[in-house]
């Protein structure tokens, strides 16, 4: 039996959390959660990490998350995004 294949809004959801955060994705998090625990195409495991990532934006102010993020992707080389 073959795995279900995720959907365009799978990847969507997947890309956002690379995204520099701001109100809409704070906001988005509990939609994104429920979405998530529907979504078959994502191992358990790997459901599951998102699943604790969405708690971890929740519980999270703003600034804080703005912080961590540069410091993760901007300052770090191993990690940064930019693609050249």
């Amino acid at each position: 039996m073959f795995a279900p294949r995720p959907n365009g809004l799978t990847f969507r959801l997947l890309a956002a959390c690379l995204e520099y955060p701001d109100d809409t994705l704070i906001h988005s998090v509990g939609e994104a959660r429920a979405y998530l625990q529907g979504e078959r195409a994502l191992r358990g495991e790997t459901r599951e990490r998102l699943l604790r990532f969405f708690d971890y934006l929740g519980s999270r102010d703003l600034l804080a998350l703005q912080e961590n993020y540069v410091a993760l992707f901007d300052r770090g080389r191993a990690t940064s995004l930019h693609l050249f």
